[in-house]
């Protein structure tokens, strides 16, 4: 597979973010900025009914690491989409030292269903199927729910009635406040391969992030870093000095931005869990057992990472954040909020799940 900085050239999606007759929106990291060619075919036609070179101002791309680009494709054709007929499209990339073109396929394999020779999509007269979903969790004992989904996508790709018009996530598409170990290890890992930007704290037992992940208390042991308050009466708990995220689960509750980025890019995609090696060496004693638990279901999680890749470059993906995005007592009551903005390192944490949603 052609490479970039010793890295897939697709770290994640592409994900097909908006589709309607007169505009596709695509999203994808990189590890360099990328103005790949855009082809789009009509099933069973000859040759591309547009073909475009992605470029400002359709092409936003936005640096959140030393090798890590956002790119945002907005495409607007000169003529509508044909709706209720299969559409697909290719993206290729040349490289700039022989001028070699790499199609999408080529760069992540896994991306197509047998038999297709691209991923597609379908503009929907009506909306007669839609797959609606929540509450993502990659250490949960159950199998991951977009497998399902897969299957039908993969069953229904040449059906125009039954092919699903869109898929709807309406929040919780991580969970930042129940992070499982092996998880944060590989979130650590994916933010040293991506060179994400580092950062500093105010009010702080750490006085950045670095220090934070070389913290012994980094793993398990983040209620020793996360800031308390002094809750003189009711929240919803009990009155005394609180944790401003008090999830039961907040062990290893994400602090920095680059800790969301990584996330992010690990739960929609597989290329980057291949680089990942999770050892027990940082792991305090006591944690051991809960983190072989852990790193037997984020095991299975990874093995069906390829088909929600392939899902999101074959059906427009509409998402908005739930509270565990950013924390589970997010804004629960005025009191939290007074508390969490009040203080700069609290309200840092909070911003960082929010940029790196919106990114």
């Amino acid at each position: 597979m052609p490479i970039a900085n010793d890295l897939p050239l697709f770290i994640c999606g592409p994900v097909v973010r908006r589709l309607t007759r007169d505009r596709m929106v695509l999203w994808w990291i990189s590890p360099l900025p990328v103005y790949p060619n855009l082809d789009c075919f009509y099933t069973g036609e000859t040759g591309p009914f547009l073909s475009i070179q992605l470029t400002e101002p359709a092409l936003t791309i936005l640096q959140a690491g030393t090798k890590a680009f956002v790119h945002l494709a907005d495409i607007r054709p000169e003529y509508p989409f044909r709706q209720d007929t299969k559409i697909e499209y290719d993206l290729t990339v040349a490289q700039t030292d022989s001028g070699t073109g790499f199609r999408l396929t080529e760069l992540v394999p896994d991306l197509t269903y047998p038999g297709e020779l691209r991923p597609s999509v379908m503009v929907r007269t009506k909306v007669r199927r839609f797959f609606h979903g929540s509450c993502r969790k990659p250490h949960h004992d159950s199998d991951d729910a977009f497998t399902g989904l897969d299957r039908e996508i993969g069953q229904t790709l040449n059906d125009t009635a039954l092919r699903p018009a869109f898929l709807m996530l309406t929040g919780d598409q991580i969970y930042a406040d129940d992070v499982a170990g092996p998880m944060l290890q590989a979130i650590h890992q994916v933010i040293d391969l991506l060179g994400l930007y580092e950062e500093s704290f105010t009010k702080a037992c750490v006085a950045d992030s670095r220090e934070l992940y070389n913290s012994p208390d980094c793993y398990y042991l983040r209620k020793n870093i996360l800031p308390r308050t002094r809750v003189g009466d009711r929240w919803y708990r009990r009155g005394g000095v609180k944790h401003i995220f008090s999830s039961s689960f907040a062990h290893n509750h994400m602090i920095t931005f680059g800790e969301w980025m990584a996330m992010y890019i690990l739960v929609w995609s597989r290329a980057l869990w291949p680089h990942i090696r999770l050892d027990a060496s940082k792991i305090p004693e006591e944690f051991l057992p809960k983190w072989k638990q852990e790193k037997k279901a984020i095991t299975g999680f990874t093995e069906r990472i390829a088909a929600v890749q392939r899902i999101f470059a074959h059906i427009p993906t509409y998402m908005i954040f739930d509270d565990h995005d950013i924390t589970d007592d997010w804004n629960l009551t005025a009191k939290w909020e007074k508390q969490a903005y009040g203080h700069p390192f609290t309200r840092q944490i909070i911003g960082n799940g929010l940029l790196a949603y919106l990114l």
